[in-house]
Order: structure tokens, then sequence, then C-alpha cells
């Protein structure tokens, strides 16, 4: 379970810092610039942080293991589906999901992960 965990870590961080400086590079071939399209990078960061909390919520009360598969299964839909974009809106939407999905990690894969019980008991 930890190595799936630890994977869905790295996912997490790679989906949302690669694929919205993925902006940077589809510029030229959506015709637009850098600063054109960082609008469309925002609403994925703002779903990340936000998301947090609902993705939390339903992680405690209905299952960390479902919401993890959602993840692995969620973020690997969105990453695959930047690649055929188009349009501005479609790259937004895209990173929008990517945003969704990416915020199931950090509240539900972080208290999946075992604590040391001497750590336990020094902060008990």
């Amino acid at each position: 379970m930890i190595t799936y965990v630890n994977a869905a870590h790295f996912i997490d961080h790679y989906s949302m810092l690669i694929f919205a400086a993925a902006v940077i590079v589809m510029g030229p071939a959506l015709g637009m610039a850098y600063s054109e399209l960082l609008p469309y990078a925002t609403p994925g960061f703002i779903a990340f942080g936000a998301g947090s909390l609902l993705t939390g919520w339903l992680g405690d009360r209905w299952s960390r293991r479902h919401m993890m598969v959602i993840f692995f299964i969620g973020i690997g839909l969105s990453m695959i589906s930047v690649g055929f974009v188009q349009t501005p809106l479609q790259l937004g939407a895209a990173l929008f999901a990517i945003g969704v999905f990416a915020s199931i990690y950090h509240p539900v894969g972080t208290a999946m992960c075992p604590m040391p019980t001497s750590s336990v008991a020094r902060w008990g």
C-alpha cells in the first residue's frame, strides 16, 4: 500500500506542475501568448486547493481506498486529455480536471500513511 501512496504523491505533484507549465509550450501550438493562456491554468490550481476540502471529507466519510482509485483513474484520464486539446477552453477544462483529481491525494493519501508508534507516543 505504501508504494501506491508514494507513487500517488509523485503523480500528484508531477501533474500539477508539469501540466500547468505545459501552457508555456502550448502557446505557439494554439497561436496564443503565454500571458493569454495563463488564465486557463488558474482554475486547476484553485480546484487543487479548494477541492481538497471536499475530497478529504469524502475520504473520511466514504472510503480512502476508493478515493485513491478515483485519484489514479481520474488523474490518468485528465493527463491524457491534455494531449488532445485543440482550443484554449479545452486546455482550461483539462487542467481543471487535473486540479480536481489531484486534490484527492493530500487529504486522503497522506492520511493512509502509517505513523511510527514512537512518534505517536512522543506527541501524545
